[in-house]
């Protein structure tokens, strides 16, 4: 989940093109360990949000969504 201080969020699997991402069947089977599941999500992140990890929020905002009232910070 990737977040921002202005308090939006966006599931980081949103930022990959459609055609690039598993299938949900795909995803059932590959029973990957936390360490695969980390590796993979940096090599997305690296692939396809270089622009979020750059700062430009443009596809960022265009698709994110307020945090949820127990992630916001209080005070």
């Amino acid at each position: 989940m990737l977040e921002t201080a202005s308090g939006f969020e966006l599931p980081a699997g949103l930022l990959v093109p459609k055609d690039k991402r598993p299938s949900r069947k795909e995803g059932k089977k590959s029973k990957k360990n936390q360490l695969e599941q980390i590796a993979n999500a940096a090599r997305n992140a690296s692939l396809y949000a270089t622009d979020f990890l750059s700062g430009d929020l443009e596809r960022f905002n265009a698709q994110s969504e307020p945090l949820p009232p127990y992630k916001q910070k209080i005070g």
